[in-house]
């Protein structure tokens, strides 16, 4: 049952009738074009099924307690709520045109699944794991729904990673037995479908959206963070092994964020999870507010002081 399940939902995904006999097709209705993330969709949706049911199946207690073990497509859980950074990498000017066209592939793909929903009923758990046996595809109840465990390392970290559903959309954080946070919970995040399709059509209307290098500034001010770690967020780190052509399109004021007035020396990126957090606030709720207002540096400011100041962030290598 669960692989037709899956077979059913990818031909979905692809466009494709269903066989004779079978379940009605849940058919997308967004429009979004899925490109070369196609095979995320079915995978996501038939997970989030499966959570769905999970988070029905009986009482929640204190502390998680399981319910089996279920052989799951995996969906790249590092893309996990990721769409509003997505968002602004493909309005930047600067972007290449092959990593535009990625990033609309990728929020059209997510952005018609439950993950990309912007419903925030998911979160994603990145645990240290003290297993002793893979625990891939186990299927927690846990108390605020339901999670399943969709990665385990075993060498040289041991550390698993979850995706938890709650039907309510309310977390309260939970004692795992034998287990221990490695990172901080990460919502959902920016999404819709709608709102993702409005985006796309600005972006195919307007073009890349304006930047302005002030507003970079104003967040750096705000929030205490040096100037090059929110140009980090803002824009991206440009300077890295493979995005050498991005690096060499940034526009003169833009470049001068990311290096020490005095010196002129590039400064050394900080962290790839801190950019991830706070490029996901920084996208605006109503994609026309990027074009007519620019960042989102209030409601960004804002998180940091109620959450991002609050957390251990993880440094770049």
């Amino acid at each position: 049952a669960a692989a037709l399940r899956r077979t059913l939902l990818l031909r979905d995904a692809l466009g494709l009738p269903r066989p004779a006999g079978a379940p009605g097709r849940v058919a997308s209705v967004s429009g979004l074009r899925h490109g070369r993330y196609v095979g995320e969709v079915p995978a996501v949706r038939y997970l989030a099924e499966v959570l769905a049911e999970a988070a029905g199946s009986g009482p929640a207690y204190d502390t998680p307690h399981p319910l089996g073990r279920v052989d799951l497509p995996v969906p790249n859980y590092l893309r996990f709520g990721a769409l509003g950074g997505e968002a602004l990498r493909a309005s930047r000017p600067w972007t290449p045109e092959y990593e535009r066209a990625r990033a609309r592939d990728l929020l059209g793909a997510l952005g018609d699944t439950p993950w990309g929903d912007g419903s925030g009923r998911w979160r994603r758990l990145w645990f240290q794991a003290k297993a002793t046996q893979d625990p891939v595809g186990q299927i927690w109840r846990t108390p605020n729904g339901a999670m399943v465990i969709l990665s385990f390392q075993n060498h040289p970290h041991k550390d698993s990673v979850a995706i938890e559903y709650s039907p309510d959309a309310s977390f309260r954080d939970f004692v795992f037995p034998g287990w221990t946070n490695k990172y901080e919970p990460r919502p959902q995040g920016w999404g819709g479908a709608d709102r993702v399709a409005r985006f796309l059509r600005l972006l195919d209307e307007r073009g890349p959206a304006p930047y302005d290098v002030r507003s970079v500034r104003r967040l750096a001010d705000a929030t205490g963070l040096r100037l090059h770690t929110a140009a980090s967020a803002a824009y991206g780190f440009p300077y890295t092994l493979g995005r050498e052509d991005e690096s060499s399109r940034l526009p003169a004021e833009v470049a001068a964020l990311y290096r020490d007035p005095e010196t002129g020396e590039l400064a050394k990126h900080e962290s790839w999870q801190l950019d991830d957090a706070l490029r996901e606030v920084l996208m605006p709720d109503e994609p026309e507010d990027l074009w007519l207002d620019g960042l989102a540096v209030d409601r960004a400011a804002e998180w940091w002081d109620r959450e991002g100041r609050h957390q251990d962030w993880p440094r770049a290598a």
